[in-house]
């Protein structure tokens, strides 16, 4: 473990890349059709180039989970991240809302069901994270187990896996995100209301790991001095050993007690 390799993936790929397009799809949701999730009209060779993506991904994030690839099936995750992040870059609703509010309708229809994708996605791997975003979201997570409490105040429910799932007991309007509705069209319906945008992940400074290192070298110097310490204590030296002989010169005698009075006071 580095603390320098921490920060460089929180802030270049959380930060930037899945946080940067989490932020952009729903506070241009907002901005542009506010808040609701527009309706997906024709699509275009890009968005169903992004969409056939993302089956394939679960798949292999699923091959990775049984295989205890855990690593691997965590990079399969942040796979769906930049395909969504490169897909709003390279399509650019902002500046097709200008001409083409329907198409740019699309557009963010498409990048709000990749954000339920990761919400799904990326439950395994930072649980906490993946609750802020349920709550941008407005969604539930619907499991199979039942759950004691939530973290953070989204909300869970209790539905069976299968043919059931995304249904939820909790409300007929309320949008249910399972691991079997991953990858699959329009989780989120047109029409729904996103919450509020809120910061997904937060960018690591360098005098916060500076802090960190500070702290663990401090730990390495305190143990250091601590084994020096030990090294220098004086013990005394052991009286040297006598012989077997003069063992057998000592009197060494054995005796029961046979009775024993209190002394006052003791």
């Amino acid at each position: 473990f580095s603390w320098k390799d921490f920060q460089q993936r929180n802030n270049s790929e959380l930060v930037a890349i899945f946080g940067n397009f989490v932020n952009r799809a729903v506070v241009l949701t907002h901005k542009y059709f506010g808040g609701c999730v527009p309706p997906c009209a024709s699509l275009f060779d890009i968005d169903k180039d992004v969409l056939a993506q993302i089956p394939q991904l679960k798949a292999s994030m699923e091959k990775n989970i049984e295989n205890y690839k855990f690593r691997e099936a965590l990079k399969d995750a942040m796979s769906i991240a930049r395909l969504g992040n490169k897909y709003i870059s390279d399509t650019e609703p902002w500046k097709v809302a200008k001409t083409d509010l329907e198409r740019a309708g699309t557009i963010l229809n498409i990048s709000v069901q990749i954000c339920a994708d990761l919400a799904i996605a990326f439950e395994p791997f930072t649980p906490f994270a993946a609750e802020r975003l349920r709550r941008m979201l407005d969604v539930c997570l619907c499991t199979g187990m039942d759950h004691k409490k939530d973290r953070e105040g989204a909300a869970l429910h209790t539905v069976p896996y299968g043919e059931d799932a995304g249904k939820c007991p909790g409300s007929d309007k309320c949008v249910c995100l399972s691991w079997d509705i991953l990858g699959k069209p329009q989780i989120i319906p047109a029409g729904h209301k996103l919450g509020a945008a809120e910061l997904l992940f937060s960018k690591v400074e360098d005098d916060q790991i500076d802090a960190q290192m500070a702290r663990l070298d401090k730990i390495r110097k305190d143990r250091e001095e601590a084994a020096k310490a030990e090294a220098a204590k004086v013990v005394t030296p052991q009286k040297e050993e006598c012989t077997f002989d003069d063992f057998g010169k000592m009197d060494i005698r054995t005796a029961t007690v046979l009775e024993a009075e209190r002394v006052p006071k003791t």
